[in-house]
């Protein structure tokens, strides 16, 4: 038995007699078009930002504050002040924690940073600096300390320690500056209704 076609309300297109039925074709959404917002150039401004400031520093890991920018950066400027203000708390926790982190573990212990047991101290290190963020009452916080906890303590090397955390702390605060100097900027404001912007959550 040949399948009856359905018209676009769903109900049943009835053949006529002696002949065959027809498929009914509902329409086709119209595709999307990709075209960036102004969020996705803010982003890319401050990335670009971001490096040219770290090749003039000669930062050893310029990625740092490049990601942070691409984490904090907001649609608008008063959900970017907020965010600056967690994501400055959470780096300045996470930075202190590192130090006293690498202090205990490398300094007086000798734990190689390159070792097992530190990459399982590193992961256990996490649950407590989360917990000292929530009792801050900064949850919004948490994932920049986690990003600046792992980059500092991770990617040491033979650097002394405290030079080394107060420079993963300076990349992190520079990403969240140009977050916050990009998306405060008035000719960068201008809202673009017919892009991707939407999709980018």
């Amino acid at each position: 038995m040949n399948p009856q076609a359905e018209s676009n309300d769903g109900h049943p297109v009835p053949a006529q007699p002696g002949q065959e039925p027809t498929t009914v074709e509902s329409p086709q959404p119209a595709p999307h078009r990709l075209r960036p917002g102004m969020r996705i150039i803010k982003t890319a401004i401050a990335v670009f930002l971001c490096l040219v400031v770290d090749l003039f520093r000669s930062s050893p890991f310029p990625i740092q504050s490049s990601v942070t920018a691409v984490i904090c950066l907001q649609p608008d400027i008063r959900s970017s002040k907020k965010i600056a203000g967690n994501r400055t708390v959470g780096t300045l926790a996470a930075g202190l924690y590192s130090y006293v982190f690498l202090l205990l573990f490398v300094e007086w212990m000798h734990i190689d940073p390159k070792s097992f047991l530190f990459t399982i101290l590193v992961s256990a290190g996490i649950i407590p600096l989360i917990l000292l963020i929530l009792l801050m009452n900064r949850p919004g916080s948490v994932v920049i300390a986690l990003v600046v906890f792992l980059a500092t303590c991770l990617t040491k090397g033979d650097a002394q320690i405290l030079h080394y955390t107060v420079g993963r702390v300076i990349d992190t605060l520079l990403g969240i500056g140009f977050a916050l100097l990009v998306n405060w900027f008035p000719l960068l404001n201008h809202h673009t209704g017919d892009s991707t912007e939407h999709n980018l959550e």
